[in-house]
């Protein structure tokens, strides 16, 4: 039986099992792990919300994120935001633990005149401007799983992940295949963009 021994930690005798992690990246253990690919969904969504006719986008993470999916999403949004004109990179927002989270947002879009905000989780539309003021960004997030249709952003494939994992998994048992992996190996599932009202973009600029 699993124990819980630590924030982060997970006490199990890995020798006895085999095993394929589903997301998580906090827990050590098991190596092999199968996950939605963070990274593309960050330049998916850069990218996407360019083709909509945005140009100016910031990428807006919550507070707690784990460093593995922070890293990730910032390797991404920094890649395509290196495709663009200088004058167009956006400074990401890592929000604090602590702190007025919603006037830090606010002097953020007004400072550097951003268009378009790509955020992290749905919970951060309530630190927007409201769509109804004038200049107000568009917005869309990273993961609109369950979240309502108008809403822009990146849709993970979750049911593939599962699957993929379970893949891996039968294979290990089949050939007996049992304890940690010798090397931390993960599978990235793609994600694919909806699109929504809460981005619903520039009509062709003059």
């Amino acid at each position: 039986m699993a124990l819980r021994s630590g924030p982060g930690r997970l006490a199990f005798t890995w020798e006895d099992y085999s095993a394929v992690r589903i997301e998580s990246p906090r827990l050590p253990q098991p190596r092999l792990a199968v996950s939605t690919d963070q990274r593309q969904s960050a330049r998916l969504g850069l990218r996407s919300l360019l083709a909509a006719g945005y140009m100016r986008i910031g990428l807006l993470l919550r507070p707690g994120t784990s460093l593995a999916n922070r890293d990730l999403l910032l390797a991404g949004h920094l890649l395509e935001q290196s495709l663009l004109p200088p004058g167009a990179r956006i400074p990401p927002l890592l929000l604090p633990a602590t702190g007025e989270h919603r006037n830090l947002v606010r002097d953020w879009i007004h400072q550097h005149r951003i268009e378009a905000v790509l955020a992290e989780s749905p919970a951060l539309a309530a630190l927007m401007p409201p769509a109804a003021e004038p200049q107000a960004p568009g917005f869309a997030v990273l993961d609109v799983s369950g979240a309502p249709a108008g809403l822009a952003g990146i849709m993970p494939d979750h049911e593939r992940v599962g699957a993929q994992a379970v893949e891996q998994l039968v294979s290990l048992m089949r050939a007996n295949q049992r304890g940690p992996a010798p090397t931390e190996s993960c599978t990235y599932v793609p994600v694919r963009w909806r699109p929504g009202s809460s981005a619903p973009g520039f009509g062709p600029r003059g």
